[in-house]
C-alpha cells in the first residue's frame, strides 16, 4: 500500500516492473477506489477535476496491459482468465464506488455536480475499455462485465444521455457475443434503460443514431428470444 501512495521514483520503478502480475494489479485496483472515492469529502472532482491524477494513470496503465496481454495471446486462448478478471474487476468496483461508497464513505450522500465530475474524470476509462473490447474478434466482452457496465451507465445517464445510450448499445454488441442477451436481470437493467428513455428522453430518440442505437441494444435481446424487448421495439416504431 505505502509503494502504490508513495509518489516517487522509487515507487513508481516498483509498480512498473509489477503491474503486469495480476496479483498485484488487483490489489493495487482495490487501493486505487478507496483513494479516488466521489463519496469522500477529500474528492471535490468539480473544483479539481484532474483530482487523483496519479491514481487514474496508474488503473490506465493496468488496462493497457491487459488488453495487450489478450492481443498478444489471442482470443481463442486458454490463458486469459486474468486478463479478463481484472477488466471485469475495474467496471464492477467503479460501479459499487459510485453506487455506495468505501470504507469510512460508505452511504454517504454524493451531490449531482460532483457525480458528474466524477463521470466525466473516469469516461476516458470506459470509453476506452469498449474500444478495446471491440477489437476482440468481431467485438467481445465478459457478460458480467457488460452487465455492471450497463448498472454503472445508469448513474450517469441524465450527464450525457446520447454518449450513454451509444456507448451501452457498443457494450451490449459486445457482450453478446457472451450470452450477455439471454440473461433475465440483464434483460431488466434494458428494459429500465427503455423507460426511462421514453419517460425523460423522449426528444433524443428523433435523432437517428440515438434511435438505432436503442432499435440495436432491443433487437439484440429480442433475437434471444425475450418477448418483452419484441415488444418495446414494436412500442418505439409505433411512436417514431
Amino acid at each position: 500500500r505505502m509503494v502504490i501512495r508513495k509518489k516517487s521514483e522509487t515507487a513508481q520503478e516498483i509498480i512498473d516492473r509489477n503491474l503486469q502480475h495480476p496479483a498485484f494489479a488487483k490489489y493495487t485496483i482495490l487501493q486505487i477506489v478507496n483513494d479516488i472515492d466521489p463519496h469522500s469529502e477529500l474528492n471535490k472532482y468539480v473544483s479539481e477535476p484532474k483530482r487523483n491524477e496519479y491514481f487514474f494513470s496508474m488503473w490506465m496503465k493496468i488496462l493497457r496491459l491487459r488488453f495487450e496481454s489478450i492481443h498478444a495471446k489471442g482470443l481463442e486462448s486458454s490463458e486469459l482468465h486474468n486478463d479478463f478478471e481484472i477488466i471485469d474487476q475495474t467496471i464492477a468496483q467503479l460501479y459499487y464506488t459510485t453506487m455506495q461508497g468505501k470504507k469510512a464513505n460508505r452511504n454517504k450522500k454524493i451531490e449531482k455536480d460532483n457525480l458528474r465530475a466524477f463521470y466525466l474524470r473516469i469516461k476516458p476509462m470506459l470509453q476506452y475499455i469498449v474500444d478495446e473490447s471491440e477489437k476482440l474478434g468481431g467485438g467481445f466482452m465478459v457478460a458480467h462485465t457488460g452487465y455492471h457496465f450497463i448498472q454503472l451507465l445508469d448513474f450517469f445517464f441524465g450527464f450525457e444521455t446520447s454518449f450513454i445510450l451509444q456507448l451501452a448499445s457498443r457494450i451490449v454488441r459486445c457482450a453478446a457475443a457472451n450470452s450477455f442477451t439471454y440473461d433475465q436481470s440483464t434483460l431488466r437493467e434494458i428494459v429500465k434503460l427503455t423507460e426511462r428513455l421514453l419517460a425523460d428522453h423522449k426528444d433524443l430518440l428523433s435523432d437517428p443514431d440515438n434511435f438505432n442505437s436503442l432499435i440495436q441494444i432491443l433487437d439484440l435481446f429480442a433475437n434471444s428470444g425475450w418477448q418483452e424487448a419484441l415488444e418495446l421495439t414494436w412500442r418505439l416504431k409505433e411512436i417514431f
